[in-house]
């Protein structure tokens, strides 16, 4: 069955989470550090600055998490430190293969009273296989909840983060060529996709 179901078998939906609206007050935004220079071939240092410096931007309007790895934290703290306060900044030790978290990491869930928040394990493939080694990104979302003590949904379909939206009200709005195409989910019929879905 390939549902998103948590540990007790049950979806999301039957025990009461919902996918918010992206418009909705948030309690922290979600950032992951370049650690690898084959992909960043000649950048990554710019590339770096850059980030450090917009973390401590977003910082300014709510928390920041970054998922950097311990030998790595030492230079992003000083390049925020050249950016401002960082204050707002919290840093966990996992390493990620790239720093697209949008697409790879977990979507979140509230509760109807908005009193427990749950995350969703999608599979991630990078674009269709299109980088290879990226399996740390895949197994992030799982870290991330292990690390948040969070309930974790989780199931086999493979679905990019920036592939989706939600109104907040149960509605949804897909990219059709990402779960449609082969390279992530097979020969898998639209009407299969949306039953998926709709049990979460």
């Amino acid at each position: 069955m390939d549902f998103p179901i948590d540990e007790c078998g049950k979806s999301p939906k039957q025990l009461g989470f919902r996918f918010p609206a992206e418009w909705e007050p948030q309690e922290a935004v979600w950032f992951a550090w370049p650690t690898r220079g084959d992909l960043w071939d000649g950048v990554l240092l710019r590339v770096r600055e850059q980030l450090a410096s917009l973390y401590v931007l977003a910082a300014r309007y709510q928390t920041v998490r970054v998922l950097c790895p311990k030998g790595a934290q030492a230079e992003l703290r000083g390049l925020m430190a050249q950016a401002g306060d960082a204050s707002d900044v919290v840093l966990y030790d996992y390493q990620t293969d790239d720093v697209w978290i949008r697409d790879f990491g977990p979507l979140f869930l509230l509760s109807e009273d908005g009193a427990e928040l749950a995350l969703t394990d999608w599979r991630y493939n990078a674009w269709g296989n299109k980088f290879p080694l990226q399996a740390r990104d895949d197994c992030a979302p799982a870290w991330i909840a292990e690390a948040l003590g969070g309930r974790r949904f989780a199931f086999e379909t493979v679905l990019e983060g920036g592939a989706i939206e939600s109104n907040g009200s149960g509605s949804l709005l897909v990219t059709e060529a990402v779960l449609l195409n082969p390279n992530r989910n097979g020969l898998v019929a639209i009407s299969e996709i949306e039953a998926r879905l709709a049990k979460g």
